[in-house]
């Protein structure tokens, strides 16, 4: 289910109907705002004539390969040589042969030197879509060849909207809250309200946030342990913690935003960034 981006909506139906479909775009834009989601509606638009997907059902497609980060997180070579394949063959139903990247960012540096050359000469009934948090993060040379499609934050009313269609037996008032505390990313209130990973980590966040910082560092030390700790998942939780005391502190509040972009943006260490930067005091 699309939410909000009602223009780009209008815009990119209008660029089909008048083939002016372009060969390549980077989708950029914070984190949780739609940007996947409009992507695989535009590639189910260009097969199915609905401009709308919904994640939560499964629907094959005939003409649309996803590209997502390995478990090490990246994408690397061979990942982008299937692509290249994909796309070399005509379409089957699809008015394009569709190549979304999700979490581009994780393109290795070999592999976007291979996607340029698949921008430089693409194929006729082709599309690719990066979609990425910032476009700077990529070569100048690839980005250039890509057209930059802002998605922009939600407006409070979208993502209210979205959680009431989303959520059954809703209570408006808690509703109303995940949507303030979202700021502005459907993801994250669809996450506050639904994923009880991300509820239980948010526990974790507020006792992180009363003990004393001398406490910090064996409490960081055990929080890490678990291989699958989500770094990203635990700073929103201290963000939306931070924000919703009466007593903000600003200083940590702001650090800890950009530490989260950095994580989302670069290739830093995680467990490292946190610990020097949550464990070091005031």
């Amino acid at each position: 289910m699309m939410v909000g981006h009602t223009l780009l909506v209008k815009n990119f139906r209008a660029l089909v109907k008048s083939e002016r479909l372009a060969h390549g775009y980077l989708f950029f834009g914070s984190e949780g705002v739609g940007k996947r989601l409009f992507a695989l509606s535009l590639a189910n638009f260009l097969e199915n004539g609905e401009f709308d997907f919904d994640e939560d059902k499964q629907l094959i497609f005939n003409d649309l390969i996803l590209i997502e980060p390995n478990e090490n997180k990246t994408i690397g070579i061979d990942a982008v040589r299937e692509l290249k394949n994909f796309l070399s063959q005509r379409p089957n139903k699809s008015l394009r042969r569709t190549a979304i990247i999700d979490e581009a960012e994780f393109l290795t540096t070999e592999a976007q030197n291979a996607l340029l050359k698949i921008t430089e000469e693409p194929p006729e009934s082709s599309l690719l879509i990066l979609i990425a948090r910032e476009p700077e993060i990529f070569a100048a040379t690839l980005g250039s060849r890509l057209q930059r499609i802002y998605f922009s934050v939600l407006s409070l009313k979208d993502v209210e909207e979205g959680l009431k269609n989303r959520i059954m037996n809703y209570e408006l008032g808690i509703v109303k809250k995940a949507a303030e505390d979202s700021r502005g990313s459907f993801g994250l209130a669809v996450k506050m309200l639904q994923d009880e990973k991300f509820q239980a980590t948010s526990k974790l966040a507020e006792k992180f946030l009363k003990i004393s910082f001398a406490e910090r560092k064996d409490f960081l030390k055990s929080l890490l342990e678990p291989e699958d700790f989500d770094i990203l998942n635990f700073l929103d939780a201290v963000i939306l913690t931070l924000a919703s005391k009466q007593k903000v502190d600003y200083n940590l509040w702001h650090r800890t935003l950009k530490l989260r972009q950095d994580i989302s943006n670069f290739p830093l260490n995680p467990k490292l960034q946190l610990t020097s930067l949550l464990a070091n005091g005031q």
